[in-house]
């Protein structure tokens, strides 16, 4: 009786060691399909199509607090996003001209490989998101967070 149960459980490793190979292709297609997934989620998060879907840009102090500039987003699907301001966090700004050439529109691109967010020529690292925030850090190395 004993063989037989060692028989079997020796039969059955060498099962599992024949069908490692299949398993490390099952997981490497799982993590695959995880990563994009993780990127429309992101591009989800960030659009929303709701008229007053915003994100208002705070700033982490050196004391870890956020601090609000007046400064808001407005992404679409598009690939634009509106650059607001506002004095109240609570209410979607109007649009606001940052640049000489009059624009309150930018182009905006997510790129999954490296989970950077591109806002006209500036690029931000998303070291984390949810539902209703997403802190960037800058090529300057500041973080920053959005909230909606």
């Amino acid at each position: 009786m004993e063989q037989t149960v060692s028989m079997h459980l020796l039969v059955k490793c060498q099962d599992h060691n024949n069908n490692y190979p299949k398993m490390k292709y099952f997981y490497f297609a799982l993590l695959i399909f995880a990563s994009c997934k993780y990127s429309n989620d992101f591009k989800k998060t960030l659009v929303n199509n709701s008229k007053k879907s915003f994100w208002n840009r705070k700033d982490i102090n050196s004391l870890g607090k956020y601090v609000y500039h007046h400064n808001q987003f407005e992404f679409n699907s598009d690939g634009y996003c509106n650059y607001l301001t506002s004095p109240s966090e609570d209410r979607k700004g109007t649009s606001s001209i940052i640049n000489v050439e009059g624009a309150s529109s930018f182009k905006w691109s997510y790129n999954e490989n490296d989970s950077t967010l591109t806002i006209a020529d500036f690029k931000y690292k998303v070291v984390y998101y949810s539902r209703d925030s997403i802190l960037l850090k800058g090529e300057n190395g500041n973080k920053f967070v959005l909230v909606r």
